[in-house]
């Protein structure tokens, strides 16, 4: 929770002398920040191993920089492969300005326009943002896109879910302090279990 705080009031420094951002938040965020409506990688991690219910602080939006009330995990396995849950990463996202006019999937991009990588989906599509328009597409690589970055946050990524509980649980180093919460395991894509 601490960690949580010291992360977010970085990044609130940080952002009061940058002026206009050219990344637009998401309702509640911090400029520059946005809530990508998964965990990401083909092998999201951690998985939750719940051993006995436990209590655990919440936050009423994953930007919040405090918690406001708690939830009490039942024992079970929570991951974005389970059933029923829902799961965020706060992340900053990447601006890039369009070097040249140029087409994201079935959207014109013009010189100039600034395109925002949002956040990694899976097997090598990302998530962009154009104008007020997501678009999955293939990730950037060096040339594949005629676009140039432009400063981003220095800033972690941080995780939560809900499981059936008001708030949203972060998850992090203090939640796997807790003696009934251990890492689970991925059996195979697709596939969690107890650890």
């Amino acid at each position: 929770m601490v960690r949580r705080f010291l992360i977010l009031t970085f990044t609130l420094v940080l952002l009061a002398g940058c002026g206009d951002s050219p990344v637009p938040p998401d309702p509640g965020c911090p400029d520059g920040m946005v809530i990508h409506p998964m965990w990401q990688g083909e092998y999201p991690g951690p998985v939750i191993h719940v051993i006995d219910p436990v209590e655990v602080p919440t936050f009423a939006d994953p930007c919040d920089p405090y918690p406001s009330g708690t939830c009490t995990l039942t024992a079970g396995v929570f991951h974005p492969w389970g059933d029923g849950d829902d799961f965020v990463t706060l992340r900053p996202v990447e601006p890039y300005t369009a070097k040249d006019r140029f087409t994201l999937e079935e959207t014109i991009v013009e010189v100039g326009e600034t395109v925002l990588v949002t956040g990694y989906l899976a097997e090598n599509i990302c998530a962009f943002r154009v104008r007020e328009e997501t678009i999955h597409a293939e990730c950037l690589y060096e040339d594949n896109y005629p676009l140039e970055a432009l400063p981003a946050l220095p800033v972690e990524e941080l995780q939560f879910f809900r499981a059936g509980c008001e708030g949203w649980i972060l998850v992090d180093e203090d939640l796997f302090d807790h003696q009934k919460i251990v890492d689970g395991a991925i059996l195979e894509w697709g596939k969690v279990g107890p650890g």
